[in-house]
């Protein structure tokens, strides 16, 4: 008896997870791969982020969104931002466009799941977090207040859909880094997740980006030596990248990738402290 439920439960999961991928098309499932690859690859220009922004405007160039839903469109737009501010959010010139960038494309997604409740997939829910969390970054403080547990439902409303989608799951495993321990926020469940990302993924580029924060939680919660060890795992996938080699100079110094995030931080509030 207990093993028919068993089986049962497992059929439900699978059959939800079959049907939310029913609403991702083949060719919008080949976008977000080659997308996740092409961010690998673009790790190759952390020291070059002139280029690095060239070059995602090259790809976004020649990677038409025409021939996807609308779903995968707004999933592929949200990717293009959340790109951008990876390498350009240390300029505050950019703050006033990413921010008005931002907030329009959450409006995209919210009316687009609003409008289409039973048809959004777990790539929809987690691409609408994301930007709520760079949203967020410009007033972190407010921005938690307001959004923080919001953008914790979207992503687990993702994981329900998809357990296994790594990408997910390591952007879910950030949320529990950052946040405080008031608000759920929990170092041990952070690094319980960012194992299951590492232990689902599947593509080269999902294996890459689990192995590197799987390293820097470990940094800090295991020990430095496992740390090394799954970096340099990321570091035999894509040898070229120079975000690899900017991540062992922190770890040099003491810091993990979230510890020299703070460090950036701190440092930040001095200068502008002394204006």
């Amino acid at each position: 008896m207990k093993r028919n439920a068993t089986l049962l439960i497992f059929t439900i999961l699978l059959s939800q997870h079959l049907f939310a991928q029913s609403f991702i098309s083949e060719k919008g499932i080949k976008a977000i791969n080659d997308f996740q690859a092409f961010r690998m690859e673009l790790t190759e220009f952390q020291d070059n982020k002139l280029e690095a922004v060239k070059k995602l405007e090259d790809y976004q160039n020649n990677h038409s969104l025409e021939n996807l839903s609308e779903q995968e469109q707004l999933i592929m737009e949200s990717f293009y931002i959340a790109e951008l501010y990876n390498y350009i959010w240390e300029d505050k010139a950019n703050d006033s466009m990413l921010q008005k960038a931002f907030l329009q494309q959450i409006e995209k997604n919210e009316k687009y799941i609003s409008d289409h409740k039973n048809e959004v997939s777990d790539w929809m829910y987690m691409v609408t977090a994301d930007s709520f969390s760079c949203y967020m970054s410009y007033n972190p403080v407010q921005g938690a207040m307001k959004y923080g547990i919001k953008l914790k439902k979207y992503y687990e409303k993702a994981l329900e859909i998809n357990p296994e989608n790594s990408v997910c799951r390591t952007h879910y495993a950030q949320w529990f880094y950052w946040a405080p321990g008031v608000s759920g926020g929990s170092k041990k469940k952070s690094l319980a997740n960012f194992k299951q990302a590492m232990d689902t993924a599947e593509t080269v580029a999902d294996k890459f980006y689990a192995y590197i924060f799987y390293s820097q939680i470990a940094f800090e919660q295991v020990s430095k030596e496992v740390a090394a060890e799954y970096l340099n795992k990321a570091k035999e996938i894509y040898p070229k990248s120079t975000y690899l080699t900017e991540l062992e100079y922190w770890n040099g110094r003491g810091y993990s990738l979230f510890g020299k995030d703070k460090k950036k931080a701190e440092e930040e509030r001095n200068v502008s402290g002394n204006y």
